[in-house]
């Protein structure tokens, strides 16, 4: 037919996990990405699953034009370090034990190629849900470092320290605006 593909964020389909997407029947292909340059094994993007199914990019606008050309505002980013309270600090060292723990024993398990980085992230999801020592290995990773980060994402002092920043803001500068990104 003359189905169109529209991938957004197209470099997460060049994942085996994501790449089921490629098997729709399209008379086009769309793909968005601001990082499609290389895939997890490190190929051109010409020579990766992405080349291959979405064609090549026609299109590449950077951050750098978009602030030359007013597109963008200009912006500052800041980093902060933020405290755990009591209670988050001991449930982040509980799972932080756990996934060392889990990861020691669950790395020689890992096949050739597959011990680091992000290819052992993609085994571990393949495998968490099999039975057996090493299906349980991978989940209770896969589950204790999903859990860490929701506790960081959701840390109390997070909060504060957005409503303290946009407060400080805007008592200086009460016509500004804001956007907030957030997990």
């Amino acid at each position: 037919g003359n189905t169109l593909l529209i991938a957004d964020e197209c470099h997460r389909t060049g994942a085996r996990m994501m790449s089921d997407i490629f098997e729709t029947q399209r008379a086009f292909a769309l793909g968005l990405s601001a990082t499609p340059e290389r895939d997890d094994e490190g190929r051109d993007y010409d020579d990766s699953l992405l080349g291959q199914e979405l064609g090549p990019i026609i299109y590449d606008f950077t951050l750098a034009k978009g602030l030359e050309l007013g597109i963008i505002p200009p912006f500052t980013i800041n980093h902060y370090a933020l405290g755990l309270s009591q209670d988050e600090r001991a449930r982040y060292d509980r799972l932080s034990r756990s996934i060392n723990d889990t990861r020691t024993e669950i790395r020689p398990l890992a096949p050739p190629g597959k011990s680091s980085g992000s290819a052992f992230f993609q085994w571990l999801h393949a495998v968490a849900g099999r039975r057996g020592e090493v299906g349980n290995l991978a989940a209770r990773l896969t589950s204790d470092t999903s859990k860490r980060q929701e506790l960081l994402f959701g840390a109390q002092a997070r909060g504060d320290a957005v409503e303290l920043l946009l407060a400080r803001e805007f008592e200086a500068n009460p016509d500004a605006r804001a956007i907030l990104f957030h997990e």
